[in-house]
Formats: structure tokens, C-alpha cells, sequence
């Protein structure tokens, strides 16, 4: 393989990575933005087991973010979640991804 060759490659490869990281931000906030974060006073089952569902994604996704990513997430899901929760009081260190 020539050098030339080789570092088209390598370009392509760090293209790739960087590009599947800033989805992962995107996914987060994506799924934020549509989360019901009332689902535990819900009646119905379903409506709880999607819930659960998406905070354990989001708890998911979360743990794949670089440390950059990590607290532009911390600063979306606090401001998101603020009008539910009066008395909400997490700190960075302590987040995981969701409350």
C-alpha cells in the first residue's frame, strides 16, 4: 500500500470516528428533547416502561460521550428537566447521564 493510499485511510477513518461522536451528542439530545420525564406518575404500564426504557438509553448513550460532550449533555438534560423538578440539585460529578 503507498503512503498516499495510507493516509486517505487514515483521513476517512478520524472523518468516521469524529462523525459517529458528534451523532452520539445528537442522538442524546434527540432523544432528551422527546423524553416524558412524567412518565413515572403514569398509569399505564407502557407509558413507565418506555420511560424506563428511555432513561436507561439515555444513561447508555451518555457513557459513550467524550468529556466535552458530557457536560453540554449535563447542561441540556438540566435545563430540560428544571420546570419538572422544583427542588432539582445534581452536580456534573454526580450525573450519569440521567437523573
Amino acid at each position: 500500500m503507498k503512503k498516499q493510499d495510507l493516509r486517505k485511510l487514515i483521513r476517512e477513518e478520524i472523518k468516521a470516528v469524529l462523525a459517529e461522536e458528534e451523532s452520539t451528542l445528537n442522538d442524546y439530545m434527540s432523544l432528551l428533547n422527546k423524553h416524558d420525564f412524567y412518565f413515572r406518575m403514569s398509569d399505564d404500564s407502557r407509558v413507565y416502561d418506555r420511560g424506563m426504557a428511555e432513561a436507561q438509553k439515555l444513561k447508555s448513550i451518555y457513557s459513550t460521550l467524550t468529556p466535552e460532550d458530557k457536560e453540554k449533555a449535563f447542561d441540556a438534560l438540566s435545563a430540560k428537566a428544571k420546570p419538572y423538578f422544583s427542588k432539582l440539585e445534581f452536580k456534573f460529578n454526580d450525573f450519569d447521564g440521567y437523573i
